[in-house]
């Protein structure tokens, strides 16, 4: 017997006790996979493990102390109904319009994914995401959608496709790398 699963994004917050690290957060993505929809209490514990791979993951084996902070599925209902996911660098936006910048940590060092903040405007931060907000501060819905343009080579395709289902239930397009079949199939 199998059963099926599913890959949710999760939001992991940590924290290191190094001096280079004062005050900031790490605010990351990891995946849990689940059996059915997976709407859990923060900090539950399948999130839990998926988070610490991660972060081991990242820390490598240098024997680097952390503390998991807080974990949050990154995935929530529209007011339609309609699931939708994110992930962390939806969260980093959020914060980044919110007047927090990343953190750097100088020449040849990434510090895109650490933030001077505290635990609880992570949380905010991440529960701006799933209001669609822009940031910690702005109305609900205020995320604008993005209009997508259709090229006329892409547009060529669709109408060929659509014609062509009128004779066959299949249709193969001859389309080179970047075309956008993805975007055109929808």
């Amino acid at each position: 017997v199998t059963t099926a699963t599913r890959k949710y994004n999760i939001i992991y917050v940590y924290s290191v006790p190094y001096d280079d690290h004062k005050d900031l957060l790490k605010i990351g993505k990891a995946e849990v996979d689940v059996e059915e929809d997976y709407y859990p209490s923060p900090n539950d514990e399948p999130m839990t493990r998926a988070a610490e791979k991660r972060i081991a993951e990242q820390l490598g084996t240098g024997g680097f102390k952390h503390t998991l902070e807080y974990t949050e599925v990154a995935h929530y209902r529209d007011e339609n109904g309609k699931g939708k996911a994110f992930d962390d660098h939806a969260v980093h936006d959020v914060l980044k319009h919110s007047g927090y910048s990343n953190h750097d940590f100088g020449e040849d060092i990434s510090g895109g994914e650490w933030f001077p903040v505290s635990l609880e405007i992570a949380k905010q931060a991440i529960q701006a995401v799933k209001e669609e907000r822009q940031s910690l501060t702005s109305p609900m819905h205020s995320i604008p959608e993005e209009e997508i343009h259709i090229r006329e080579e892409q547009k060529d395709a669709i109408e060929r496709t659509i014609a062509h289902f009128g004779f066959g239930d299949k249709m193969l397009w001859n389309a080179k790398m970047r075309f956008g079949k993805t975007l055109c199939a929808l």
